[in-house]
């Protein structure tokens, strides 16, 4: 996945939305690629009803296994995280997770599951390797 990574101050949900139309969007609060904390990027996984170039970037999230590598390229340096998980969660749920990983360097790739609904949440968990 190519994509650019767009940073939004808001936590504004419309503003939010709308800052998708332009890459995937490091989540408001998260820390940036390569800081220990969570780094939380979400991308849309379908272009039923979203417009913009990014529709379904994370379309693919799915595929994503453990042991498998993801590469973030940020500030001209580039990050590697190996995937440790990939768990469905209810909305609600995607706060707990994201909030455990204040010691290490964790990558959290998200999306609405199934595709093309807003009813669970997929998320790949990565961390960073050294």
């Amino acid at each position: 996945v190519m994509a650019p990574i767009v940073i939004e101050e808001s936590e504004d949900r419309e503003v939010l939305l709308k800052s998708l139309e332009r890459g995937v969007l490091l989540f408001p609060g998260s820390v940036e690629p390569g800081h220990i904390g969570s780094t939380v990027i979400l991308g849309h996984s379908s272009g039923a009803i979203w417009s913009g170039g990014y529709k379904s970037v994370f379309s693919l999230i799915n595929k994503l296994e453990k042991g498998d590598l993801v590469k973030v390229y940020f500030n001209n340096e580039e990050f590697v995280y190996r995937v440790s998980k990939l768990n469905i969660l209810s909305v609600e749920k995607l706060d707990e997770v994201v909030g455990d990983s204040n010691s290490t360097n964790t990558l959290f790739l998200s999306s609405c599951w199934p595709i093309g609904t807003p009813w669970s949440r997929i998320v790949a968990t990565a961390i960073l390797v050294d």
